[in-house]
């Protein structure tokens, strides 16, 4: 992190940290005037904007601004066109700038590991090299042409975004999904459609599940 951010963290009381934390409303993150912070909008997704045109809800029950809808990244990564997805990139980010949208959540990015998953659909392969080479393709289009651009410390995000993505035998309870390190499954080729993704991108998500039973976001540095 930057001298100037450090900064402006120091100036920031508990109750403007926790604000920021929270967000605006659904999409939306807190703007504070005075210390030049703007808000930034969300919006999904990976196959089409989802901006909606009211009041926000994770749901999607209201309306929508009409938006492309684009072929799935199981569709798009069957193509093996890489500038297939840059194309797509370069367009979501162009409606993006159009309807006012700061960060596009997506694509999204996972190995296939069951038929079971429900969202398979919108991960682009179970071939780590393949799914790395058309996400990067994704996010090189969108950066392109997109405003938000990290300018962090990218090796520093791609360290724990890699370490969030290793994590992946899921124990399911009536609550939570709790996510059990297991230290097999640290396989550089694993880690490669991930980390080709992220050292593309601006921004990572960070999942907000329970890491050998600590909440991931939460865990103090080590």
């Amino acid at each position: 992190m930057s001298l100037k951010y450090e900064k402006l963290i120091r100036k920031m009381t508990l109750a403007e940290k926790a604000v920021m934390m929270s967000g605006k409303n659904t999409w939306e993150t807190v703007d504070f005037e005075k210390y030049g912070i703007p808000s930034m909008v969300m919006s999904d997704g990976p196959h089409g904007l989802r901006r909606q045109a009211g009041a926000g809800d994770h749901l999607g029950l209201n309306a929508s601004l009409p938006a492309t809808c684009f072929p799935t990244a199981a569709g798009v990564a069957n193509s093996w066109d890489e500038a297939l997805g840059e194309e797509i990139g370069e367009a979501l980010a162009e409606e993006a700038v159009t309807m006012g949208v700061n960060v596009i959540l997506g694509p999204g990015l996972n190995i296939k590991r069951s038929s079971l998953c429900g969202r398979n659909f919108e991960y682009f392969s179970e071939d780590p090299y393949h799914a790395g080479k058309m996400a990067a393709a994704y996010v090189r289009g969108i950066q392109r042409s997109f405003v938000f651009r990290s300018k962090g410390k990218i090796w520093y995000q791609a360290f724990w975004y890699l370490i969030a993505f290793c994590i992946v035998t899921c124990i399911v309870n009536s609550i939570n999904c709790i996510w059990v390190a297991v230290a097999g499954m640290f396989v550089p080729g694993w880690l490669y459609d991930i980390g080709t993704t992220v050292l593309n991108g601006g921004v990572s998500m960070v999942v907000f599940f329970f890491v050998n039973k600590i909440i991931f976001p939460e865990g103090e540095a080590k």
